[in-house]
């Protein structure tokens, strides 16, 4: 009995994992390749503008009114790499990442549609930040 539980558990994992995107940027008239385009545009301005908010939310706490600005030295003298101050950033930059892409995407005019919601015969695709769709 225990083996047949564990074998169903593993064919439902097995399905749900290998499910698509649950909903795609879509927008009529669109191809596929102008719906990509108009995605990587829409990453590229949300990675760029997530690294701007934690950098200056990094800088905030350390030219905070409790320290005086000369008591960490210069901003180069406490941050050897670029990879210090990633690692420094706030877990949440994520999420204002997302934030910022469906921004960016509403604002080109797509809309996220179910996949049932798609007109036939349209071209899907995955990405990073969300999964497009277009003729």
């Amino acid at each position: 009995m225990n083996a047949r539980i564990t074998a169903l558990m593993m064919v439902i994992f097995a399905v749900a994992g290998c499910s698509g995107p649950r909903s795609y940027w879509y927008q009529q008239g669109k191809t596929l390749e102008q719906a990509r385009a108009d995605c990587w545009d829409c990453r590229r301005q949300a990675r760029q503008e997530a690294a701007d908010a934690a950098a200056d939310e990094y800088m905030s706490h350390i030219d905070s009114p409790l320290h005086r600005r000369g008591d960490y030295g210069t901003f180069h003298d406490r941050v050897e790499s670029e990879d210090d101050l990633v690692g420094s950033w706030p877990s949440d930059s994520g999420v204002y990442e997302q934030n910022v892409f469906d921004g960016c995407m509403k604002h080109k005019g797509y809309q996220k549609l179910k996949s049932h919601r798609l007109p036939p015969n349209t071209r899907t695709k995955s990405l990073s930040l969300g999964a497009v769709a277009g003729r």
